[in-house]
């Protein structure tokens, strides 16, 4: 049986959906613009931005570490790689043809795809294992 570390309810795995939603509109925005010349740490913006995506980048493998089934561990890894892919274009830039962040797309629609596969996993049917009374002549031993 998968025994999930963090996305272990329905109501998490909508969280994980929409964070990967979210994203992916952000992502696809980027996608519109022209080309995007290296940020430089010289500028406070520049600075701010390298620590959001190290920060963002180090706590998804953190928790891709600490995940404890494929599902979780593809979301986690997906999500990772599309933060990491983000310091990478903001250290070499990127071409008028943004392969990076058509990559950056491409691992959050993954990885939407793999938080829709555990919410149906959650929203699936467990079986209950209810327990039987004993049987009459077994119970007036007693």
């Amino acid at each position: 049986m998968d025994q999930f570390f963090l996305l272990n309810s329905r109501k998490r795995a909508i969280i994980a959906l929409i964070h990967a939603v979210v994203f992916l509109a952000i992502a696809g925005m980027g996608l519109r613009g022209g080309a995007r010349p290296p940020l430089t740490l010289h500028s406070v913006g520049g600075a701010m931005l390298y620590t959001i995506y190290t920060v963002v980048t180090t706590l998804l493998l953190w928790l891709f570490s600490k995940a404890r089934c494929w599902r979780e561990r593809m979301y986690f890894g997906l999500c990772a790689i599309s933060a990491g892919l983000s310091i990478v274009r903001g250290i070499f830039g990127d071409s008028a043809l943004h392969p990076l962040q058509a990559l950056k797309v491409l691992m959050l629609v993954s990885g939407g795809l793999a938080a829709v596969a555990i919410y149906r996993y959650h929203g699936a049917v467990q079986p209950v294992q209810i327990p039987l009374p004993l049987a009459p002549e077994l119970t007036e031993a007693e």
